[in-house]
């Protein structure tokens, strides 16, 4: 589904900045790649900027659904706007959190390379529903 905001396919004016929530999402698209989902051997050194990446992104999508808190597991409201494109009052805050949560999974364990195999699974679902979401 084509976003309806004409805004947003054209480049800002002068030295304007893109809106706040399209920041975020480019730096959570620069710095979440799939790549990194399938590599298990993220570099320790890059883990500490990847959580702090991380949490910067969660916390600019969080800010365009300001009002809003989800209560529980965050994949379902990310899923079903994933699989509907159909923004929905938990959508930000849910993205919101599963953002933050794939860095916190990263950081937990220092590198992908050391996460037991059923941490790094769903690990890497994460990556992908939150990367999904972010380029519907």
């Amino acid at each position: 589904m084509i976003v309806r905001n004409p805004a947003l396919y054209t480049a800002p004016e002068g030295n304007k900045a893109p809106p706040l929530w399209i920041r975020g999402l480019l730096i959570l698209i620069g710095t979440a790649p799939t790549a990194c989902a399938l590599n298990r051997a993220l570099p320790e050194s890059q883990v500490a900027q990847f959580q702090k990446t991380s949490e910067a992104a969660s916390k600019v999508i969080a800010a365009k659904g300001a009002g809003h808190s989800i209560i529980g597991d965050p994949r379902p409201a990310v899923t079903q706007y994933v699989a509907a494109h159909k923004i929905a009052e938990g959508t930000y805050p849910s993205l919101a959190v599963l953002v933050k949560d794939v860095g916190d999974q990263v950081q937990k364990y220092g590198s992908l390379n050391k996460a037991p195999a059923e941490a790094v699974g769903n690990t890497r679902n994460d990556m992908y529903l939150t990367s999904e979401a972010s380029f519907s």
